[in-house]
């Protein structure tokens, strides 16, 4: 068996270039390694998001049927609430998507099934969300509404993004 010569630990000498090292590379990892992403934007509650949408009770507009605006705001508030949830997401995937929005025109029948939903307006360009936005609403049902058998048409403008 052979002795080794010398310690199995640097000297303080090389201790210290260890240190400068670390630092350098910590330095410039931080200078030009990738970029963060931005913060994201504060987040709400579901309890406010659904209440956001009531409180633009404006932005709807009841073009036929007899829907009350307190039935359909019931139903398509949660809708608008996982919309503002997609686009929340695609933005922090890296999606490039500005803050806008968005006149919907929908067509829902006396049983609750949506028979179209479509983009009537938009200051948001990004194809990826609005449809991921019209296949929300293409999946989803309203209420019941055994008052009249007639379609209830309306269009809600509502913002995505802060």
């Amino acid at each position: 068996m052979q002795k080794q010569n010398g310690t199995r630990f640097p000297d303080k000498g090389n201790w210290i270039k260890i240190f400068v090292v670390a630092g350098v590379a910590l330095v410039l990892v931080k200078v030009f390694g990738p970029a963060s992403p931005p913060p994201a934007d504060p987040t709400t509650t579901p309890e406010e998001c659904l209440a956001s949408v009531y409180a633009d009770e404006g932005n709807l507009r009841i073009l036929e049927g007899s829907r009350t605006k307190a039935n359909i705001l019931h139903d398509l508030a949660p809708l608008i609430c996982r919309g503002r949830k997609v686009f929340d997401k695609l933005k922090a995937e890296g999606e490039t998507i500005t803050s806008g929005t968005v006149t919907l025109r929908v067509v829902v029948e006396y049983n609750g099934e949506i028979i179209s939903a479509e983009v009537q307006e938009t200051s948001i360009d990004s194809r990826t969300f609005l449809n991921e936005l019209i296949s929300l609403f293409n999946m989803s049902d309203f209420s019941f509404w055994n008052r009249e058998d007639v379609d209830a048409v309306f269009t809600y403008t509502v913002r995505f993004g802060r």
